[in-house]
């Protein structure tokens, strides 16, 4: 029997939009923009130091993303930094404590001034119908995956936006995400089908082998010598459709360590696996966007309700956040001289406002 193909599958959910839930687009705004920044920094960089290109290639991915995707998306929302939870810094004092000195394609003072477009690119999210949110005290990880739980509660198939590794937990919890790391032409969406093709492990044992590989962008340091590879070779001796089905992240890793025991001839990450015990536990509560430890203070449920669902005091602000706003945003291109290079920048808003058309009736149905 003949698969429909892409197109088709498209086609098909067009025709019938009752026929799948609808599906949210969860973009890790500060991941998702700041990659951007960084693909175009060298080409703004030489034509002058000026720096829009971040700004411009956002546009056309998202544009392009929405065009291409087999299921027509309903809403969009961007999650951004707004600080980190005590709860992390308490149990490692040293995460994402080398960020700051991590290498960049830039000098500092030239990196600075790219990153300048951050508020711009937020501002023109916000202008397409994009209903940007942040939450003090938390990481964008935090908010989506919050995000993640509730739009899955209501029947909703959320889809992540990110290059972070991290968020492929969600994929454990109903999600699925958009790998912007894969370098082919067209999205790559990650989901439990496909999880170990791209990744390597299954979905179980995932936050085993982030713990035991680290993180460098993180400064979590894993197991010494226990790299990707060897942590792959570990996670995947685990029996997850059987014995070890029903094991959390923390009994996995006590499992293994009590499995290395002390022998004195066992290889050396072995050996540090065993001896920093306490130190990979830590970190993978750190690691957990998940975690049900008592000492992390999850976002208030009601909050995150009144982003995804603009059921907030403020309905004005939630009216005038998810629609496109048309003249602003050509405003905004002629500002960035965007209308140049984007011919009709109107043509570039029709997807947008399919969104929104279709988010209207999918938040009134939540009213009902």
């Amino acid at each position: 029997m003949l698969t429909k193909s892409y197109a088709e599958l498209k086609q098909s959910l067009l025709d019938n939009p009752t026929s799948a839930p609808p599906c949210v687009l969860l973009i890790d705004g500060d991941n998702f923009i700041k990659r951007h920044i960084m693909c175009a920094a060298l080409s703004d960089l030489k034509a002058g130091g000026v720096y829009t290109g971040g700004i411009f290639g956002m546009l056309m991915s998202l544009t392009a993303l929405l065009r291409d995707f087999a299921e027509p998306v309903a809403k969009i929302y961007a999650i951004f930094d707004n600080g980190i939870p005590a709860f992390r810094h308490d149990l490692c004092p040293y995460y994402k404590g080398e960020r700051a000195h991590s290498h960049s394609i830039l000098p500092p003072e030239e990196k600075a001034k790219a990153y300048e477009q951050l508020g711009t690119a937020r501002k023109m999210l916000e202008l397409l119908g994009v209903v940007c949110a942040d939450f003090k005290g938390y990481e964008a990880d935090d908010g989506i995956a919050a995000a993640v739980l509730l739009t899955v509660k209501h029947g909703w198939r959320p889809v992540v936006v990110s290059s972070d590794r991290d968020l492929l937990q969600v994929i454990s919890y109903g999600g699925r995400v958009w790998n912007l790391s894969d370098k082919s032409e067209t999205a790559t969406i990650i989901d439990e089908k496909n999880f170990f093709e791209h990744v390597g492990v299954l979905p179980a044992g995932y936050l085993l082998y982030k713990t035991l590989s680290g993180d460098t962008s993180d400064s979590l340091r894993g197991a010494e010598g226990c790299g990707p590879g060897r942590a792959k070779e570990i996670v995947n001796g685990f029996d997850f459709a059987g014995a070890d089905a029903k094991l959390k992240p923390e009994q996995q890793l006590k499992l293994l360590v009590s499995a290395i025991g002390g022998a004195l001839d066992g290889k050396k990450f072995e050996r540090a696996i065993v001896a920093d015990y306490e130190r990979l536990t830590k970190e993978m509560k750190i690691v957990d966007l998940f975690t049900d430890d008592k000492r992390f203070t999850p976002i208030p449920s009601q909050l995150m309700r009144d982003v995804l669902f603009e059921t907030g005091p403020d309905k004005k602000l939630h009216a005038k956040t998810s629609r496109v706003q048309t003249t602003p945003f050509m405003k905004m291109c002629v500002k960035l001289g965007f209308n140049k290079v984007l011919g009709d920048p109107v043509k570039h808003l029709r997807e947008f406002e399919r969104v929104v058309k279709r988010g209207e009736s999918l938040t009134a149905s939540l009213t009902k």
